[in-house]
Order: C-alpha cells, then sequence, then structure tokens
C-alpha cells in the first residue's frame, strides 16, 4: 500500500502534458483589456489583435494568437493610442 502524502510535505514529480506550438512569451503589460495586443505593422500603423492566453504570472504571459515571427508589439499602451494610428517605433525602426 502506497503511503499518503502528508500535507505540507514536499514531493518530487513528474507530469505528462502535450508541448504547445506557437507560443509567445510577453510582458504582462503588453495585454490589454478583452486579451488583446497592439501591433505595429510594416507601414508603421496600430493594429488591434486578438489573442488567447494560455497562462499569466505576476509578470509575463503567455500566449497564441496570429502574430508574426519579429512582429513588433506595444508594451504600454499611452492614452491616444489607437488602431490606424501611425507611429514611431524604438530605435526608428
Amino acid at each position: 500500500m502506497p503511503t499518503p502524502i502528508i500535507a505540507g510535505l514536499f514531493v518530487e514529480a513528474e507530469i505528462q502534458g502535450r508541448e504547445l506550438s506557437d507560443v509567445i512569451k510577453l510582458p504582462k503589460s503588453a495585454l490589454f483589456k478583452n486579451n488583446q495586443l497592439y501591433l505595429v505593422d510594416t507601414e508603421k500603423r496600430i493594429q488591434l489583435v486578438q489573442v488567447k492566453v494560455l497562462q499569466t504570472d505576476n509578470e509575463h504571459a503567455w500566449i497564441q494568437g496570429n502574430i508574426k515571427p519579429n512582429a513588433q508589439v506595444v508594451l504600454n499602451k499611452q492614452r491616444s493610442l489607437m488602431p490606424g494610428v501611425t507611429v514611431n517605433t524604438q530605435g526608428g525602426q
């Protein structure tokens, strides 16, 4: 008969799961209401994108969504930021 786990003790465990593809880790500040991100497109215009939030902690969010590699993500929303607005990005890219 196995020994029961006693509350308050540490255990070593192995948990099996499936690997997820297309998961992006971002600062939590990049997420806005209703699980949305603001991206900067190739014409330096703001685009609003709906994403699926898989997990968050105090600092990060793990998301899935239609985000291209090397996409520029807005990390802190400014008051005048809205889809279609043209912006200058950090570093002038």
